[in-house]
């Protein structure tokens, strides 16, 4: 990067009909940029500060966005923006009067949690702006209301209350100069290389850009060099490590010398489909053996269905059917929207997490259950599974006392043992809540049965989230590494464009049933901008395949708008600062131009 990026640019966004909603549109864009106004978009345009919505007093949610960002520092000299915030569809709301809401960057590049200010007026805020003054060690707040008014308020720290507001004379804040299509600019900030590095690492997508190799390696046999890996460098200053085929035929074993050898970088399997109409995709690596499972959409999602194989290629292998291994039974309660199915170990035993509807309406009624592998069984022979049990709250009564539950998932920590899952009250009715992530913990030994009473997670408040009126958190999954527990979720519509995974972050050591150690990331980390062409990526869940690669399971489509829900898979890139990157398509994992490798080969025959 050169100095001409050196400063940062806040902005908005118009909204695109059925390509980019108001919901994401009026949220805080950033670019680097230069004085000219010459700009280089971050997340690829897409938002990364969003307002949270208002939970109404019949515990709906009534969206809330972000505009007017303004740029300014803080008092310690870092980057802080500050932001209107406005009912998403326009309308006046009391409740917003008064308040703006501020958030501060950190040192990687992400930001604090927003901070809302009250500003002590019965006013609709229309700009803001904010300076800190540093011989007073105050900031002040210059702001204007809809009816074109002007005041200030004074604030000693950004999580101080602030002084009342008073009228001030009339202000014209600053707007940027910029170059981005459909952008409406706020301000911009001139930044130091540092804050600079930080942005363009965090919100740049990362690429391989190089390969390490040892110059030459000493051998004996032909295992000391089929064990050399290729190191590959990514953008960030990340590395990872890769499987290489050596071309070995030109080595003699038998005679000492040298000899460069050449090889092929192994490519991870990285496709979309992989398994048209199979929704909500999840691979068990068991014994050598991987089972995928997935929701059937080809059969209206009635019965559970899945395969296996030695190979991936032999997993996805269209000549490879789907088995049912539960089938629809209305004596069992088994009838329709058989949603979600996961393999999971627990306590020594395989179970299937899954939900169901007892009714085949078109309204869906489903329930989360779970049936247990029988010793010694095949995974997908029917006959090898016990009957499935509802899940139940510690007092034996249902799961889903008020509403549906679905999507469960489970998470075993030093601490405990936790069962995640969604449910949704008053489903398609003018109280409808929108679904929400619970957590509870469970016995190992028993774990249909809840051992604590569940605890609100997640509700979808950002405006990726709540988009267009889908109000939806859902398909939660775990990925545990050094410590830390990423819990990936879906929002937005779970068949169209705006379907997107987000983060729940959490120390795995901590009590997950206080929400004060959890964390919620503003901005989603795989939407229909990562990777062009593929539409609604979601519902994800992980696995660790043969080679130790992570590997990252989705759904999405190819259309913008109800699509065929088809499976695709990629590897899970781990950047520099441990920070799980589902976005890395094939060519910016692996640049095909790098794939051809070569060393020398000192041959040195071992001694008979």
């Amino acid at each position: 990067m050169d100095r001409d990026t050196d400063r940062l640019l806040a902005y908005t966004r118009v909204p695109v009909p059925e390509e980019y909603a108001p919901d994401l549109a009026y949220s805080i864009h950033f670019a680097l940029g230069g004085q000219e106004g010459a700009s280089a978009c971050l997340n690829r345009n897409y938002g990364i500060l969003f307002a949270e919505a208002r939970i109404s007093a019949d515990n709906t949610i009534i969206p809330v966005s972000a505009v007017k960002p303004y740029l300014f520092r803080t008092a310690e000299g870092g980057v802080g923006v500050a932001a209107v915030q406005v009912r998403t569809d326009g309308s006046d709301d009391a409740v917003l009067h008064g308040n703006i809401l501020i958030w501060t960057l950190e040192t990687d590049g992400n930001f604090s949690p927003a901070i809302q200010i009250d500003l002590h007026a019965d006013a609709a805020v229309s700009s803001v702006g904010i300076e800190y003054d540093a011989e007073a060690k105050t900031y002040r707040i210059r702001w204007s209301d809809r009816e074109g008014r002007f005041y200030h308020n004074f604030l000693q720290r950004l999580d101080a209350q602030a002084s009342p507001a008073e009228r001030s004379e009339p202000i014209s804040l600053p707007s940027a100069p910029c170059d981005i299509e459909g952008a409406v600019p706020g301000n911009a900030l001139a930044i130091t290389p540092e804050e600079r590095e930080a942005f363009h690492t965090r919100w740049t997508q990362v690429r391989q850009v190089g390969v390490r190799l040892p110059e030459t390696v000493v051998a004996g046999c032909a295992a000391d060099v089929e064990r050399v890996r290729a190191e590959l460098l990514y953008s960030d200053g990340s590395a990872a490590l890769r499987d290489v085929e050596w071309d070995l035929a030109a080595l003699s074993w038998d005679k000492p010398g040298t000899c460069r050898v050449r090889g092929r970088i192994r490519t991870v399997m990285q496709a979309f489909p992989v398994r048209p109409g199979f929704a909500d995709p999840v691979v068990l690596l068991r014994e050598g053996r991987y089972y995928f499972i997935a929701t059937n959409d080809n059969t209206d999602t009635h019965g559970l269905y899945a395969c296996d194989s030695d190979t991936f290629e032999g997993l996805f292998d269209p000549e490879n059917p789907m088995r049912e291994i539960l089938p629809v039974d209305e004596r069992r309660g088994l009838v329709r929207y058989f949603w979600a199915p996961e393999f999971h170990e627990i306590g020594g035993c395989l179970y299937i997490l899954f939900a169901v509807s007892a009714v085949d309406d078109r309204i869906p009624q489903p329930q989360c259950q779970m049936m247990r592998l029988k010793p010694g069984g095949d995974l997908i022979d029917p006959a090898s599974w016990e009957d499935p049990v509802p899940v139940r709250r510690a007092d034996g009564s249902s799961l889903g006392t008020s509403g549906i539950t679905l999507d469960m998932t489970y998470l075993e920590s030093p601490r405990a043992s936790y069962l995640i899952w969604s449910a949704r009250e008053h489903f398609t009715t003018p109280l409808d809540t929108g679904s929400m992530l619970y957590i509870a913990t469970t016995d190992p030994a028993r774990p249909w049965i809840l051992t604590s009473d569940p605890v609100l997670l997640s509700r979808p408040l950002f405006g990726w989230e709540n988009i267009e009126r889908t109000i939806n958190n859902e398909g939660p999954y775990p990925l545990v590494r050094n410590g830390k527990v990423w819990l990936a979720y879906s929002a937005g519509s779970a068949s169209a464009y705006s379907y997107a995974v987000g983060w729940l972050t959490a120390d795995l050591g901590a009590d997950l049933l206080d929400i004060g150690n959890w964390r919620k990331a503003s901005a989603p980390a795989l939407t229909y901008f990562s990777v062009p062409g593929i539409y609604g990526p979601g519902h994800n869940s992980f696995f660790v395949d043969k080679s130790g690669d992570t590997m990252l399971l989705y759904h999405g489509g190819v259309t913008r708008q109800r699509y065929l829900r088809s499976t695709g898979m990629r590897r899970v890139h781990f950047g520099r600062t441990g920070r799980p990157l589902l976005d890395l398509d094939a060519e910016r994992d692996l640049d095909p131009a790098q794939r051809d490798v070569s060393m020398e080969v000192d041959v040195r025959p071992a001694r008979g």
